[in-house]
């Protein structure tokens, strides 16, 4: 390096002054450090967030269980009474699971109605799509020949100044 610009930078950093390069280095750096800051709140507010909806959780899952708690307490009361009641409840019971087993069927009937219905209305559907795009087709046959018959009769098909029927005759009667 040169000797005189060596002097010149240390006689400039004793007198607090730095280079260009170094000045422009220090603000890439800040730079840099106050996007990594950014980023970093960034993650810190995300952090707090996720904190939050945690603790809220936490709250939400000690309400639920102290509620299981009490539930479970007031459940182990009413067995402990039911048992005592004894026979009359057993054919309670038994009435009610009769009927339970009927609404299941009910309801397992339903669903198979329901897949029957769903499963139909799904075979309908695909005639349907089936029968727009057959449509579809047949719409642009249409559009086809029309568009051809007005390529062979420019004027369209009604330019003969005889009627469709009358040359039918001139043909006969020849």
């Amino acid at each position: 390096m040169n000797p005189i610009r060596s002097a010149l930078r240390r006689v400039l950093a004793a007198l607090g002054l730095s280079s260009r390069a170094q000045v422009e280095n220090l603000r890439e750096t800040v730079t840099r450090a106050k996007a990594e800051a950014d980023k970093l709140k960034g993650q810190l507010a995300a952090a707090r967030a996720d904190l939050r909806t945690v603790k809220n959780e936490a709250k939400r899952a000690s309400t639920a269980h102290a509620t299981a708690v009490r539930e479970t307490a007031e459940a182990r009361a009413h067995r402990d009474q039911l048992k005592t009641e004894g026979a009359e409840w057993k054919q309670t019971a038994d009435t009610w699971k009769g009927r339970a087993e009927a609404y299941r069927a009910k309801v397992r009937e339903a669903r198979h109605q329901l897949e029957r219905v769903e499963q139909s209305t799904r075979l309908a559907h695909e005639h349907l799509m089936s029968t727009e795009v057959k449509l579809d087709l047949v719409d642009a046959a249409v559009r086809t020949l029309d568009v051809r018959t007005r390529a062979v009769m420019p004027q369209g098909p009604g330019s003969d100044t005889s009627s469709p029927g009358s040359s039918a005759k001139n043909r006969e009667g020849k």
